[in-house]
């Protein structure tokens, strides 16, 4: 299992697991160590269309535990078209709230990227997961 790392990178993290075979939602859940509920209701984030990856979900059902469950599929990724189209500019802000939060998006696309990259290369791991939330605090 990975270390709980909240939602952050959820779709690469999702991409992974499903390259393998089709799952439900719990067993995702599981795998990743997310709250169920909160995989369900994130889930829009990762079953919009992407360039570089689709993933398609089945119907909601309630399973044996009383619980909405689903099926999700990986139809295609393609990691190679996930380049970014535009740079990061260095605006300044001078309202305290504005500044915190560009800095918290530089370091989620920081750590986006680094992601990303491992997943590229294929040595993308739980040990991987854990020293990136550790280095960018996630």
């Amino acid at each position: 299992m990975l270390q709980k790392c909240g939602v952050t990178g959820l779709a690469q993290r999702v991409i992974r697991v499903l390259k393998e075979r089709r799952l439900l939602n719990s067993e995702i859940a599981k795998l990743l160590n997310i709250n169920e509920e909160v995989l369900l209701k994130e889930s829009k984030n990762f079953l919009r269309k992407a360039a570089s990856y689709e993933i398609t979900a089945g119907k909601s059902f309630i399973n044996e535990r009383g619980v909405r469950d689903r099926v999700y599929e990986l139809i295609r990724h393609e990691p190679e078209r996930a380049v970014a189209s535009c740079k990061l500019r260095n605006n300044i802000y001078f309202g305290v709230n504005k500044k915190s939060r560009m800095s918290k998006r530089t370091i989620f696309l920081e750590a986006a990227r680094e992601r990303s990259r491992l997943i590229n290369t294929g040595n993308y791991s739980r040990e991987e997961e854990v020293k990136l939330c550790e280095k960018y605090g996630l």
